[in-house]
């Protein structure tokens, strides 16, 4: 599909291991409902998840969780998204490992409104350190840390967007996909550009983040 637009508005959530998973399962976020009709310049059907997903690791039952918080709101609203998120894993894990991640969109802008490209380039002009930084203007990591999350040991610094081959987005970039872990020890936190094989051009306007994960005497990406 190479060159070809998505006409048909497909997007949805994964998870993929080497590990057996089991007992999947969907965690729906509030539908807003005001992406279907296009004002947004993207036609979608259906409202953002979680996918999350039991493996057996070393003997322990571990919860995996693979989210995208909405790109258009502000930092309340990707609060709010977390904690919904956050007490339904408190549900399904019963007391198990968790570890956490996806696009949280954390660009510390208010994308509802329609000058936010304008805001973010002040921003970026400002404080030129925010979008790389956005934990002070997140409410979401305040509220995870208090929920026993671990954030800090599971993340590298630095952004992590890149331009695609066609031109989209435009710097400045943030810092946007995160890691979280409860109940485990994270360690080697690494951002992998999201290049193709020979460094010729993005894959991906995302790039791909990683950490080392040990649940008691054993460790697993």
């Amino acid at each position: 599909f190479a060159g070809e637009e998505n006409r048909c508005g497909l997007h949805g959530g994964a998870i993929l291991s080497r590990y057996p998973l089991s007992d999947p399962a969907v965690i729906r976020l509030p539908e807003k409902g005001d992406w279907f009709d296009g004002r947004r310049g993207e036609r979608r059907v259906g409202g953002r998840i979680a996918v999350v997903a039991r493996a057996d690791i070393a003997g322990i039952s571990t919860v995996l969780a693979s989210l995208h918080l909405e790109s258009h709101g502000n930092p309340d609203t990707r609060a709010e998204e977390m904690a919904h998120i956050a007490r339904a894993l408190d549900t399904y894990a019963e007391g198990a490992p968790i570890v956490l991640g996806g696009d949280l969109n954390t660009n510390t802008t208010n994308r509802d409104v329609p000058d936010w490209q304008d805001q973010r380039r002040e921003i970026a002009d400002s404080d030129p350190g925010r979008l790389a930084s956005p934990k002070p203007f997140e409410p979401l990591f305040q509220f995870m840390a208090s929920e026993g999350y671990d954030c800090e040991s599971c993340n590298a610094p630095g952004t992590t967007q890149r331009t695609r081959p066609d031109g989209t987005p435009a710097p400045p970039f943030a810092k946007i996909d995160w890691l979280f872990c409860r109940g485990l020890t994270a360690s080697e936190p690494t951002i992998h550009p999201a290049l193709s094989r020979d460094g010729s051009h993005a894959i991906s306007d995302h790039e791909a983040v990683s950490a080392f994960f040990q649940p008691r005497s054993s460790a697993f990406t």
